[in-house]
């Protein structure tokens, strides 16, 4: 995990202030408000032996501070009980994930609808008997090691064959250091001028659809060129930007009248060197870091390992054709077991990890004791408490004679609810309509760790079906199997109960078969879904494109 950094190492680099990360400049935003930030932790016993690793399931941030809940994701990694430390990483995504997309043969990030066969292959478009469709791929979206040093504290990382313009720019923009900003130039377009009573506030005149000023400028540098004019030749303005105001606005460190000062202009009552109300400069633009290497806040994230980067370079000689390679000095040598071949994604860490020591007691259910209220008083005239007794009903009389009635009865007490969560208003088919700051990743680990129980349970019913006088066990397992069911949340319930179809999203997002996969039945009672087997292939694929 996150490499510590040797003392020594520490002092040269001057490490030990505190700073905020992400409040502006090339970190902004703060830890939690991007759509790449994630918290990975690592699960060890009490002698630091290694056991797990996940993903919180749950964190926030609220004035500052990241608050978490180890109890929880340990217990989603199927903890019930013990003690254990837990360690804390806080991650932004820089390029490439852990996850996978859909591609065709020629390389091209598929989209659109899709079917799998009985062997776990994935076609384009509908099941049609006649045309099996165009075949597709999962492919990592990630980068793989090239080369290796002899020292094995360089590597080079070359993407994959994803013909995909978002990926491959990633990619390339993963080598840069600084950044650079000009607007669009158009009809009027793109000038920027002084304001002559704020003298340190400059407003631009951008399109919607310009970019414009970002807090990630901030330390930055605006320059304009033909600003001032010395001895017949043209001179620049440049000031380092302190403030973004908004995406016309900024404020800059000094004044034009300051830089003229600087330049050794002198004063003139009128001409190029003294601004003029509605002055506009249409060229200009806006230098900014996005990365500080000093920082020592880059890894690749191997499945097993973090290495940490303290330099990088492109390489476009071995790699001519875009978007080439980047040649990576690590801070340690590489680990015996990773080799070239092997995929990692990069990732920027966003705060110091945090350790602790959890203690997991299980969950014993206190049995409550018969009298709750207190005996009403019979005697008392007004009382308002009167004799309203019910009459009597055995189980036959309440469960009636039919099975699907008696059974959906059954359920709704072994859940201890009449209230179900999937009566809730919430489209369970794209992860963004109810996953906040929690692992879809990790609910859906938690749903088929439920349906290998209920499989196994059913098994083991239908094996004792066959047993005479083995009717208590066959009623254990079938109480079992229906009180996993009734746990469900209101997204296990979708998974289980309901058959979606394939959609698609803005900016080229997949959505997958959001429900597992159903081998028959159309859902109504007489004919209810069969589910794929967690063995299956069908299931296999689906599950590993999902999660």
């Amino acid at each position: 995990m996150p490499i510590e950094i040797k003392e020594k190492d520490s002092k040269l680099l001057g490490f030990g202030a505190v700073r905020e990360v992400g409040a502006y400049g090339y970190e902004f935003p703060i830890f939690g408000s991007d759509l790449n930030d994630f918290v990975e932790f690592n699960v060890y016993d009490m002698d630091d032996t290694y056991l797990n690793t996940g993903i919180a399931s749950d964190f926030e941030v609220k004035n500052k501070e990241i608050i978490l809940k180890p109890g929880r994701d340990l217990r989603n990694l199927d903890y019930r009980s013990g003690k254990y430390k837990v360690k804390y990483y806080f991650f932004r995504r820089l390029g490439g994930s852990d996850s996978d997309v859909l591609l065709d043969g020629e390389g091209n990030i598929y989209s659109g609808k899709k079917w799998v066969d009985e062997d776990g292959r994935i076609f384009a478009g509908e099941k049609v008997a006649a045309d099996r469709g165009k075949e597709l791929f999962l492919k990592e979206n990630k980068y793989y090691i090239d080369q290796i040093s002899p020292s094995r504290t360089e590597v080079r990382l070359v993407p994959s064959y994803i013909n995909d313009e978002t990926y491959k720019s990633e990619f390339f923009e993963l080598a840069e250091t600084h950044r650079k900003y000009t607007p669009i130039m158009d009809a009027g377009w793109g000038d920027i001028q002084f304001d002559l009573k704020d003298k340190t506030k400059l407003d631009a005149d951008l399109r919607n659809d310009d970019m414009g000023f970002t807090k990630k400028m901030i330390g930055g540098k605006l320059v304009i060129w033909d600003a001032y004019e010395k001895d017949g030749k043209k001179l620049k303005f440049e000031s380092k930007i302190t403030e973004v105001i908004d995406r016309d606005t900024i404020r800059v460190a000094d004044s034009y009248e300051d830089k003229r000062t600087e330049l050794g202009i002198a004063f003139e009552e009128s001409g190029l060197n003294v601004l003029t109300e509605n002055q506009k400069f249409s060229k200009w633009k806006t230098a900014y870091r996005i990365k500080a290497k000093k920082d020592l806040t880059t890894l690749l994230h191997f499945d097993n390992h973090l290495a940490l980067a303290v330099n990088w370079q492109r390489d476009d000689t071995t790699f001519e054709e875009y978007p080439h390679s980047i040649i990576y000095k690590l801070y340690d040598p590489l680990p015996a077991g990773i080799s070239e071949k092997d995929y990692c994604y990069v990732v920027k860490e966003m705060a110091d990890p945090y350790e602790d020591e959890i203690v997991i007691i299980p969950f014993i259910d206190q049995e409550v004791g018969t009298l709750v209220l207190r005996s009403p008083n019979m005697d008392v005239i007004d009382s308002p408490v009167g004799r309203r007794e019910t009459v009597f009903q055995t189980y036959d009389d309440i469960v009636t004679a039919d099975d699907d009635i008696k059974e959906e009865i059954e359920n709704e007490l072994l859940s201890g609810s009449f209230a179900k969560t999937s009566l809730l208003n919430v489209e369970y088919d794209k992860y963004e309509n109810f996953v906040n700051f929690s692992s879809a990743k990790q609910r859906l680990q938690n749903f088929k760790y439920k349906l290998e129980q209920i499989e196994s349970a059913t098994s083991q019913s239908t094996h004792f079906g066959t047993i005479t006088g083995s009717g208590v066990d066959v009623s254990k397992q079938n109480v079992s199997k229906r009180q996993m069911i009734n746990s469900f949340d209101g997204y296990e319930q979708y998974l289980y109960f309901e058959s979606s179809s394939f959609t698609t999203g803005s900016k080229n997002i997949l959505y997958n078969d959001a429900a597992w996969p159903k081998t028959s039945g159309d859902g109504t009672k007489s004919s209810p879904y069969i589910l794929a087997a967690t063995t299956s292939s069908q299931a296999s694929v689906w599950y590993s494109y999902n999660r």
